[in-house]
């Protein structure tokens, strides 16, 4: 079958066993706030990944050799799930760190249509979390702590409390918990009074 003239090349490199796919075309560089993507099969073992993908998974390190570059992924895969007790099917959290970047974790079920079942069962993709400008500098004037600033952030989305409780993966009773704490580092009186004092600086 002849590929269209307007449709790039991709690369092929294996990585130990596990073929794996370079989504950049040839000539062109990645961008640092291109999305990751993922491939992963039914042992969430990576099949395909672009090079964003790679970059986000092994940086600040640089694996050395094919063989340690798939162990390596392997555990940073795994490191993105969450661990929760007594469940015996992983989940993804909704975060992942690369660095000082943060990246929302989107997962997809793929349903395989291949007979024996060989095909990819899950497509992840890494997207880079950009933080509003007010809530960077709310952050650094009132010593807020990553959770706090999450807090606000999705209190700054219009999220009620138990809305912030469900994204932040905790109880209404802590999320109230950290509410109270960035109230009380404004110097606000409410919730209102906290968005007040962000837009005021």
């Amino acid at each position: 079958m002849r590929v269209p003239a307007h449709v790039h090349q991709t690369r092929f490199a294996k990585i130990g066993a596990i073929p794996q796919q370079f989504e950049t075309p040839r000539f062109e560089t990645p961008k640092a706030d291109s999305p990751g993507f993922l491939l992963l099969d039914n042992r969430l073992r990576p099949l395909y990944l672009n090079d964003e993908a790679v970059s986000i998974l092994s940086y600040p390190q640089t694996p050395r050799g094919n063989g340690d570059l798939a162990n390596f992924l392997r555990q940073r895969i795994d490191a993105m799930l969450a661990k929760q007790k007594d469940s015996p099917n992983p989940t993804f959290s909704s975060e992942f760190a690369s660095g000082r970047r943060h990246y929302q974790v989107r997962v997809f079920a793929l349903r395989c249509n291949l007979e024996n079942h060989a095909g990819p069962s899950l497509a992840v993709l890494l997207e880079r979390k950009r933080e509003h400008p007010d809530l960077l500098r709310a952050a650094r004037k009132f010593h807020l702590t990553e959770r706090e600033k999450e807090a606000l952030e999705l209190l700054m989305q219009g999220c009620t409390t138990r809305q912030i409780a469900s994204r932040m993966d905790i109880s209404p009773n802590t999320a109230k918990a950290f509410l109270r704490s960035v109230m009380f580092k404004t110097g606000a009186f409410n919730r209102a009074g906290i968005l007040a004092k962000i837009l005021q600086l």
